[in-house]
């Protein structure tokens, strides 16, 4: 798929509360992709318009030369132009990929923490119903206790 510049005018990235990237620095950033493209083919349009224009070409090559790009320093230029935009994509591929394995990690952790969190609650319960327990029991003997006096008392 080709990205044009208003594929990349138009994007929006999701904000992650935490760890994200600063919105601010991807849009300048995207803007500085979009003003180099607008360069790029406006260079290209040009020199396009030069190459194709016969009254801006001289016949012979003779001193003067030609005044149009040659179709090789074009090629050069689209090269470069399309370099530019594949290190771009590859750029955020890599920085997408880093931020979901950092958003992976992170939840790997909170999940690591909850059980962890669950495994100390559980014990505490169970530590809380056992002296619950005890003290059902203790309070049983003490109550029996107390029939037996009463009975032995009358």
């Amino acid at each position: 798929m080709a990205v044009t510049i208003a594929m990349i005018e138009q994007k929006e990235f999701q904000v992650v509360p935490s760890n994200g990237y600063d919105p601010d620095e991807v849009d300048r950033f995207l803007d500085e992709i979009v003003d180099e493209l607008e360069r790029l083919q406006k260079e290209i349009r040009t020199l396009r318009q030069e190459q194709s224009s016969p009254s801006r070409r001289t016949v012979g090559g003779g001193p003067g030369g030609s005044s149009s790009p040659s179709e090789e320093t074009v090629r050069s230029m689209l090269m470069n132009a399309q370099r530019v935009c594949d290190d771009t994509i590859s750029d955020s591929k890599k920085r997408a990929e880093e931020t979901l394995r950092q958003a992976r990690d992170e939840a790997d952790e909170i999940i690591r923490t909850a059980r962890s969190d669950e495994t100390a609650l559980n014990a505490e319960n169970d530590a809380l119903r056992s002296a619950v327990s005890d003290y059902r029991a203790n309070f049983r003997r003490m109550l029996e206790d107390q029939m037996r006096w009463l009975k032995e008392e009358v």
